[in-house]
């Protein structure tokens, strides 16, 4: 019994790719270990936004902002495309919401102004995003829920996981955050009559929530460069601006949260010169305190994810810049947050793209492994339990982000620019 349950299938890693005949080519370990690659899925177009759903439904949404709509795919099945749904404007990110599990975030990033004249026909001033509700039920599949005109260019999303089961949604078009009340039980749950409307003093890079504080925070990297704080029960439940963490920098692009909630997580690339340098740096919300800021050259850092034991960070490399280095990925020690200690990096492929993310597979709170797209070299480097490459997998062309669908406990989430990112404990941009 043993023997016949290591050859099993554990997980199915799933990784959007650019170039070819566009499509996501997909790839599964089994308990043992072993890797088998699947036929590439063709696509309407070139897909971006990837996301394994959340209720053991096996499904994977992928976003194609070329056709306005969003595919509902599981390489199980004889055809892999399950079904298609059509919504707004150039969708792009998707994220599960923590708060209601079936629920599955879109953002749909409009046309050049962040505008979707698709769903908000009419209105200029006015983004959108998209519910999509994903089911076991072998009929329904998955399908649009609700679809709600916000404001401009809406690019990440957090939610709250006790009362009043705020949602807010940053908008990078006009600098504000849309409220959404997103308590199921509520009369007005997911109404396109918004709680609130909050106006920042910057652009808002990525929003997470804190279950430690019960509350939300978006980096701004102008001036001096601050995260603003969000108090949900201000403002009779609808939120209000708090006092902000200020002196934070400039330089960062990826805001993520730890499995605590204490501590906030940020990354990016200095591109000031060349080669570029990758920054870290850790906020303690309880004390209010910065961590020491990490400076590493000839380097670029872009996502950032907490393994599921909660003891190590891992950091992507990512840059346009031909002088700066993008084949590693970090491993930094948590142990003393907000300060955080290099363990060792990891030889994998190269980005010269801005972002990269990647997917880490698990069971529960234990790492089975990692999956990490390689654009340049058009391939996916996977990564064991312990952290070391076992395996360069060549694809179809320049895979971009990546999803796990894991059997054996749960799914794990790669996404474009941070996303709702998992909505819930590692956001990003």
């Amino acid at each position: 019994m043993n023997i016949f349950a290591s050859t099993q299938t554990q997980a199915i890693a799933y990784a959007s790719n650019v170039g070819g005949s566009f499509g996501v080519n997909a790839v599964s370990a089994s308990f043992a270990g072993k890797i088998s690659v699947y036929d590439q899925i063709q696509s309407l177009g070139m897909p971006t936004g990837i996301l394994a759903t959340d209720v053991g439904s096996g499904h994977i949404l992928t976003s194609i902002p070329g056709n306005n709509s969003v595919q509902v795919l599981d390489i199980r099945k004889s055809n892999a495309i399950l079904k298609t749904l059509n919504v707004g404007t150039k969708p792009g990110m998707i994220s599960v919401d923590p708060a209601n599990t079936d629920h599955n975030w879109l953002m749909n990033d409009g046309d050049g102004s962040g505008a979707d004249p698709i769903l908000c026909p009419g209105q200029p001033s006015k983004g959108s995003f998209t519910v999509i509700h994903d089911s076991t039920d072998p009929v329904i599949i998955s399908d649009i829920h609700t679809s709600i005109c916000i404001g401009l260019g809406p690019h990440s999303a957090a939610s709250q996981t006790v009362s009043p089961f705020l949602a807010m949604i940053t908008n990078q078009g006009d600098n504000t955050i849309s409220v959404v009340d997103n308590d199921e039980d509520s009369a007005t749950f997911l109404s396109a009559n918004l709680l609130n409307t909050i106006s920042l003093s910057g652009t808002p890079k990525g929003i997470v929530y804190s279950k430690y504080t019960n509350k939300f925070y978006t980096y701004l990297a102008s001036g001096s460069g601050s995260i603003a704080v969000i108090d949900p029960t201000g403002n009779g439940n609808t939120g209000a601006l708090g006092t902000s963490i200020s002196n934070v920098g400039t330089k960062y692009s990826v805001l993520k949260i730890d499995s605590s909630g204490r501590y906030l997580l940020l990354s990016g690339t200095d591109t000031s010169t060349s080669p570029n340098k990758g920054l870290l740096l850790g906020v303690d919300l309880h004390t209010g305190a910065l961590g020491t800021p990490i400076s590493v050259s000839n380097i670029g850092f872009s996502d950032i994810q907490e393994t599921p034991d909660g003891k190590h960070l891992l950091v992507a490399s990512a840059s346009t810049d031909s002088s700066t280095a993008t084949d590693l990925l970090y491993v930094y020690s948590t142990s003393s947050l907000p300060d955080l200690s290099l363990i060792k990096s990891i030889q994998v492929g190269s980005t010269n793209q801005s972002y990269r993310t990647f997917s880490m597979n698990s069971s529960g709170t234990s790492l089975m492994g990692v999956f990490v797209p390689n654009y340049t070299d058009g391939t996916i480097t996977v990564l064991s339990a312990g952290l070391d490459p076992i395996q360069t997998l060549l694809v179809g062309g320049n895979p971009t982000y990546t999803t796990v669908y894991s059997m054996g406990g749960g799914s794990s989430m790669g996404h474009m620019h941070g996303d709702m990112g998992d909505m819930g404990s590692m956001n990003g941009l």
